[in-house]
């Protein structure tokens, strides 16, 4: 049987535009954060969608909540899914931790894996309770999922499907709200559509 799950970044938050990591904490969305997820809504409207499935966290729980809503389907929601942990990171931009952890960064940016933020998460157990997670959603019998969640869980996942280095995942980069689909084949994962915009125009 052919299946298939439509990955969908969630919409913009503050800190989004003001260029911080979010990681683990729980940040909403801003007004175009939502009206990002009505957009994404619509767009899915006309299409066959079986279930929803979110990340715990709210900017990614609100975006499925509202496609949920306009499409008459309940948000599941699965903690496993929710971003990486940048430990001390979370909460400061991209110019603040160079300043502060210069080091630690550089070494971070060289391999991720083997170098992972002050406090935070192994890039390879994120990306092990994200496999986890997706094989968990793909046992539920249905054709078509939606998967609302974040930037680095998607990336992430595609790496491991596509059978890329690990530490290369940053290659990849995924809009808000972006979509990204990934048909199987009898279980074949075969990437069909990536960071899908055309809803914001």
């Amino acid at each position: 049987m052919e299946r298939e799950l439509i990955f969908l970044r969630h919409g913009e938050t503050e800190w989004n535009r003001q260029k911080k990591y979010q990681g683990s904490l729980n940040i909403g969305l801003n007004e175009k954060g939502r009206d990002q997820a009505k957009k994404a809504a619509k767009m899915l409207e006309n299409q066959k969608i079986d279930l929803i499935f979110s990340s715990d966290l709210d900017r990614a729980s609100d975006t499925a909540s509202i496609i949920g809503k306009r499409l008459g389907l309940k948000v599941q929601k699965k903690e496993q899914l929710r971003e990486m942990d940048f430990g001390d990171w979370e909460g400061k931009d991209y110019l603040t931790i160079r300043k502060e952890q210069p080091e630690s960064f550089d070494n971070w940016l060289d391999d991720p894996n083997e170098n992972p933020p002050p406090g935070g998460e192994r890039l390879e157990d994120f990306r092990d309770r994200v496999v986890t997670a997706c094989k968990e959603i793909l046992s539920v019998p249905a054709e078509s999922v939606l998967v609302v969640c974040h930037g680095g869980v998607i990336m992430v996942y595609l790496t491991h499907i596509l059978g890329m280095d690990l530490k290369d995942y940053r290659k990849l980069s995924v809009t808000n709200t972006g979509f990204t689909r990934v048909m199987y084949y009898d279980r074949h994962p075969v990437l069909s559509t990536f960071n899908c915009t055309a809803h914001l125009d």
